[in-house]
């Protein structure tokens, strides 16, 4: 099996939003979870899109720094962004990075708080 379909197929069967974005700040990838997370936004129709188109200056403001400091330092990899209290998730902002280590992109990444209580091992 190609990489890019099995890293794909693991990536849209994660049950938590990823949003993948260039460093044109252009939504490159969204898995099934942030297409219907991000449905009143556009959902699916949000790649190839700018993230201009969806976040007001402040946000965009903010995620530029972000992006600058991933650029300031391989060790800068991972920043937590927000705390959605209605949802009990935190959103993460990650880098990308090539297999020297050159930042070639970010995501966007929402971890849910709430415990899951599905059985161990329940087929």
């Amino acid at each position: 099996m190609e990489n890019r379909v099995f890293l794909e197929s693991f990536v849209d069967n994660d049950l938590s939003s990823i949003v993948m974005c260039d460093l044109n700040f252009t939504v490159v990838y969204m898995n099934k979870a942030a297409k219907e997370e991000y449905k009143s936004y556009g959902g699916e129709s949000l790649v190839g899109a700018s993230l201009l188109s969806v976040h007001n200056p402040e946000c965009m403001f903010k995620i530029t720094e972000v992006v600058h400091w991933f650029s300031m330092d391989k060790g800068n990899n991972i920043i937590r962004t927000f705390y959605n209290e209605k949802k009990n998730s935190d959103l993460f902002m990650q880098a990308i990075r090539d297999k020297d280590g050159e930042l070639i992109g970010f995501t966007e990444r929402q971890e849910r708080r709430n415990k899951d209580n599905i059985s161990f091992y329940q087929f």
